[in-house]
């Protein structure tokens, strides 16, 4: 990447930063929720199927963690990392008698024209794409315990 394209991407999450919603509300600070009567597995594959809904790639998948990928089709973003990928991983936790499921971290990885590879850590906790991922999950368990009950 050259330094004026990595000039043009700090500014752009910089801007972007500034811009932010207030962080999120949540116990850890991350996207997160909890589901009652499923086993950690059964979360794992409510995370797993949300992510395949959503169009992304379950890179793994254990009754713990699950991580997705996608492909950045994004043109503006695309011109200021390079082909891109968008990778997204979630912790499962057993809690009390419930389940947690927590975003614990996201990063974009982007290639230059010679091949390397750089990977840029994506803020999860505040702004526009926390909201998403925790609208995301809060729908995922609305629907999750409200089949429970």
């Amino acid at each position: 990447m050259t330094a004026y394209r990595k000039m043009i991407l700090a500014t752009a999450i910089t801007v972007a930063g500034c811009a932010s919603t207030p962080p999120l509300t949540t116990a850890s600070g991350n996207p997160e929720v909890i589901i009652h009567g499923k086993s950690q597995q059964e979360v794992s594959d409510l995370v797993a199927t949300m992510c395949a809904n959503e169009g992304r790639t379950i890179a793994s998948q254990t009754a713990t963690t699950v991580t997705c990928s996608k492909t950045v089709t994004d043109v503006m973003m695309q011109a200021l990392t390079g082909p891109s990928q968008g990778t997204t991983q979630y912790a499962i936790t057993k809690q009390g008698g419930a389940v947690r499921v927590m975003m614990s971290s996201a990063w974009l990885e982007s290639t230059n024209g010679f091949g390397a590879v750089t990977r840029h850590p994506v803020d999860i906790r505040q702004g526009k794409l926390a909201n998403t991922f925790q609208n995301g999950l809060n729908k995922m368990a609305e629907s999750a315990n409200g089949a429970s009950k």
